[in-house]
């Protein structure tokens, strides 16, 4: 009996196990590597959230800048974050993981609690808030770099995923420089 229900408990265990790593050859010829698809899936339901929060904030920054080179730039941005989310989306499906709408909507929810931070106005749009967009942005943007990092390792993703990363890089460089000069103008005299 306790033979049986040793290899029952080892064939339960291989049987969880193949549930939440999958191998996948690695960046180098011959080698492997082993993907934990339980957390990766989860890793990259979160990162659909952030992106989608990213694309939210992004449209509500242009909708109070919608001319000149920044509301330029938010509405390239603003396409670019679409076709993240779809890459990403595309990702998910490769390593059979469905987007979790339900996280998503709550994630969406918390951008617009976000508005509510005080910004020297009581109903108006300041050049605080313009900052703090701005700053939200930079800070999501480095999300998106690094979990095209992390997605570069698969083989399926890998080439997607470096072209991601390098597109938000570039989005970082013109972001920060448009946080910046929102900042300078803090500092000016009233």
């Amino acid at each position: 009996m306790r033979t049986r229900a040793g290899a029952n408990t080892t064939i339960t265990t291989l049987r969880m196990l193949e549930n939440i790593t999958r191998p996948y050859p690695g960046l180098l010829r011959g080698t492997m590597i082993l993907v934990n698809t339980k957390l990766l899936g989860i890793f990259m339901q979160e990162h659909l959230g952030v992106l989608i929060v990213n694309r939210r904030l992004a449209g509500r920054c242009r909708g109070s800048n919608p001319s000149g080179p920044l509301g330029g730039f938010l509405a390239v941005l603003g396409d670019e974050l679409d076709d993240e989310r779809v890459a990403l989306e595309e990702a998910m499906r490769s390593q059979g993981v469905r987007p979790t709408r339900l996280k998503n909507a709550l994630l969406a929810s918390s951008e617009k609690l976000a508005r509510l931070k005080l910004n020297g106005t009581l109903f108006s749009y300041s050049d605080l808030s313009r900052v703090y967009e701005l700053h939200g942005l930079c800070l999501l943007t480095q999300h998106r770099i690094f979990l095209w990092q992390t997605l570069a390792v698969l083989p399926n993703t890998r080439v997607r995923a470096e072209r991601m990363e390098a597109r938000a890089r570039q989005q970082l460089i013109v972001l920060d420089e448009h946080r910046a000069a929102a900042a300078a103008l803090l500092t000016e005299p009233a």
